[in-house]
């Protein structure tokens, strides 16, 4: 009996088809093209952290949009611009009495928890468009 041995192509299969998917998995939720993964999963904590837009497909998962609002109350603390588009954040979000010396943007973003700004004050321009609030929001 010859012992099986795959053909090179079946071998380019098996070893190519998971990186790609992984690729696939790690470039579908952000809006980031595969040159500019390069190899490497996206830090999205350092891209909001930089100040970065952090945008994510409007038609991907829950899952691979969803942030923490305990990461967001960070930036907000590092006086940071913050520019979310189509985040999900998942937890309580409570900025009372925060000062925003930059931009702030969660452009079509989903609140799923309770959201807490009162008594803010904003130095620069903030946009609420098209926010949904599962749990309620405060301004007062």
């Amino acid at each position: 009996m010859v012992p099986f041995s795959p053909s090179p192509c079946e071998r380019c299969v098996r070893v190519a088809l998971p990186l790609f998917l992984s690729l696939v998995a790690i470039v579908g939720g952000t809006g980031l093209t595969a040159g500019q993964v390069q190899g490497q999963a996206p830090d999205l904590y350092g891209k909001l952290e930089a100040g970065d837009e952090l945008s994510f497909a409007a038609d991907a998962s829950e899952e691979s949009r969803m942030i923490s609002a305990d990461r967001i109350a960070e930036v907000v603390r590092k006086k940071v611009k913050i520019r979310l588009a189509n985040a999900i954040i998942y937890d309580p979000l409570i900025l009372t009495s925060v000062t925003f010396e930059n931009e702030v943007s969660f452009n079509h973003c989903e609140f799923k928890a309770a959201v807490d700004f009162a008594h803010i004050v904003a130095k620069q321009r903030i946009d609420f468009s098209d926010w949904v609030f599962e749990k309620g929001v405060v301004f007062a």
